[in-house]
């Protein structure tokens, strides 16, 4: 007889890894630091599912609106003075690039992002979908004086957007920190797909 198999608690299973981590942190620790990076192979350049087919060239654009009980994870208890901005990427691939919000200085933990608009053009729908999904990135950070901290980041498939467009949907998602399930932290953006 096979053993039995057990099951992992949803508590039990390890937290997913942070999305903003390089590759390179991923590495098993006893590989040599100086072994050359992983070939490009693994990603493929352009992704032939269903999926990829039934979306439509276009542009996903983004209304920054504000962040509700934003706050640095070592400050929960008080009400911060803090300089927050947004930063967007569509698509999981390193080749993707990063889009940020202006910085808002000296705001308290609900700031106004001034419903600064960041915007994504899908020329080809395929460069950008993985595992069947298209993903949109949104992580919140403080700009401090000598480097920038997270402040909690959000993924979702935007492919009901793609679906849907011309329709603006504002959405109000949790800002996780990594392993996080649920947050009272959010930010509020509005967001709409324009076929080409």
């Amino acid at each position: 007889d096979a053993p039995p198999v057990l099951e992992l608690d949803e508590e039990d299973r390890e937290p997913a890894p942070p999305v903003n981590i390089p590759q390179s942190m991923g590495v098993s620790l006893t590989a040599s630091t100086f072994l050359p990076p992983p070939p490009a192979e693994y990603e493929p350049e352009f992704d032939t599912s269903k999926i990829s087919q039934e979306l439509t060239p276009g542009r996903l654009s983004i209304r920054c609106i504000e962040g509700i009980n934003v706050r640095r994870k070592d400050e929960v208890n008080k009400i911060p003075k803090q300089d927050p901005f947004l930063k967007l990427k569509l698509g999981t691939a390193e080749r993707h690039p990063w889009k940020a919000t202006s910085v808002q200085r000296k705001c308290d933990d609900n700031p106004s992002f001034k419903d600064e608009v960041v915007f994504f053009d899908i020329l080809d729908p395929s460069q950008f979908v993985f595992n069947g999904d298209l993903q949109l990135q949104i992580e919140c950070w403080n700009k401090g004086t000598f480097k920038e901290e997270p402040m909690g980041a959000i993924t979702l498939s935007v492919v009901r957007f793609c679906k849907q467009p011309f329709i603006a949907y504002e959405e109000k998602l949790p800002l996780l920190y990594p392993g996080q399930k649920t947050s009272s932290s959010k930010v509020v953006v509005e967001i709409v797909f324009e076929e080409a």
